[in-house]
C-alpha cells in the first residue's frame, strides 16, 4: 500500500493501518518523511589537493580552492563563460533538474565564511581561485 504522505511503499498492516502511525487518517506526520535530510560538510582529496562538497547537492559535487569542480568520482566538471564569468551545470539528483551556477559563489560559499556578494581582488572575473574572492559588504580579510 502506498503510504499518502511519502508517496511511496511504507509499513501497512492487514488492517490497512500505518504500522508506523498506528492509524488511518494521517492526522500526524509520519516520521520517516522529510523533505531533505540535513545538509553534512564533505571533504575529500583528489590528487593533493582538498575538496569540499557544494551545499545543496547531497555530496555529489566538490569543489577546490582552485575553483575546479569534480563529481564524487573525481570526474572534472565542464565550465562555461556567461556574461564573461565562469559557471557550471550541476544535477540535483533528487529533483532531477539541473541547475547552472557561477563558480565564483560556489568557491566563496565553500570556503568564506559571511553572506554578501562576491567580489574579485584583482578584477579578473575568469580567476576564481580563493585567495582572489571576497564577500562585499562583510569586512576584508
Amino acid at each position: 500500500m502506498r503510504c499518502k504522505q511519502k508517496r511511496e511503499q511504507c509499513v501497512f498492516n492487514r488492517d490497512g493501518k500505518c504500522d508506523i502511525l498506528d492509524d488511518t487518517n494521517f492526522t500526524r506526520p509520519c516520521p520517516f518523511y522529510k523533505e531533505r535530510p540535513p545538509e553534512i560538510l564533505l571533504e575529500k582529496y583528489f590528487d593533493g589537493e582538498l575538496f569540499r562538497s557544494i551545499k545543496g547537492f547531497g555530496g555529489k559535487y566538490f569543489v577546490a580552492e582552485s575553483g575546479k569542480i569534480v563529481t564524487f568520482t573525481g570526474r572534472t566538471v565542464a565550465q562555461t563563460i556567461i556574461n564573461g564569468r565562469p559557471t557550471v551545470q550541476l544535477v540535483d539528483y533528487e529533483t532531477r533538474s539541473r541547475r547552472r551556477k557561477s563558480v565564483a559563489v560556489i568557491v566563496a560559499d565553500a570556503f568564506i565564511a559571511g553572506t554578501g556578494v562576491v567580489g574579485f581582488r584583482d578584477g579578473n572575473y575568469l580567476n576564481c581561485e580563493r585567495w582572489n574572492l571576497y564577500r562585499k559588504g562583510d569586512e576584508e580579510e
